[in-house]
């Protein structure tokens, strides 16, 4: 008699495991397909048309910048002013001039409206502020200390 108990306990200590293992297997998968909904995300343009617009008119006035550094300059603030940046910021363009008085501005055209934008530093180079001001009609003050 003790065989068929201890028989009985293992086949009934099998199907406990084998209905726990299939229970927690969908549970998985319902947890999953869950968190998958929950976390969707649908496929969205990486970079907007107007902002790959942008990029595109400035092509032709980065090159020629680039061009008029010639090989042997050492002046690295050109550089910056022309390069394109790499951020995690898919409408990040640059408003103004590309050497100096533009800037580096992430999505503007996602500015709230009515907008205010205080612009320092301007050295008598106006580029952003029109730009900006072309782009997201914002109320802008500028300032330059050596005005």
């Amino acid at each position: 008699m003790v065989p068929s108990i201890l028989l009985a306990t293992c086949l009934l200590i099998f199907a406990l495991l084998i209905f726990f293992e299939s229970f927690s297997s969908d549970s998985h998968r319902m947890c999953d397909n869950f968190t998958k909904e929950i976390f969707k995300v649908e496929p969205t343009e990486v970079v907007p048309a107007k902002i790959r617009e942008m990029y595109q008119r400035q092509t032709a006035g980065r090159k020629a910048l680039l061009d008029s550094f010639g090989s042997s300059s050492t002046n690295y603030a050109n550089l910056y002013n022309v390069a394109a940046p790499e951020v995690l910021c898919p409408g990040l363009v640059r408003i103004g001039h590309l050497s100096d008085g533009g800037k580096w501005i992430c999505s503007p055209h996602l500015l709230p409206r009515p907008c205010v934008i205080y612009s320092l530093g301007i050295n008598n180079e106006f580029s952003f502020d029109a730009e900006m001001y072309e782009m997201a009609k914002c109320h802008i003050h500028a300032f330059d200390k050596a005005s």
